[in-house]
């Protein structure tokens, strides 16, 4: 599961980097492809969410 919280960690960075950039970009077009990426980010993440609280303790511990 450590790839999981590491995906899910550089999702959350790329997440905030583009939102931060989007204020500097000028174009309409550009802002709606930032929130394009940052809901793709926010779908995967929620996705990862999902899984990581379905998962038991005991396979997260790998007994």
């Amino acid at each position: 599961y450590k790839f999981l919280f590491t995906e899910w960690a550089a999702r959350h960075a790329g997440m905030t980097l583009i939102a931060y950039n989007m204020i500097t970009w000028a174009t309409n077009t550009s802002i709606i492809e930032a929130e394009d990426l940052i809901q793709t980010h926010i779908y995967r993440m929620e996705q990862i969410e999902k899984l990581l609280k379905t998962a038991s303790i005991q396979d997260f511990q790998g007994t």
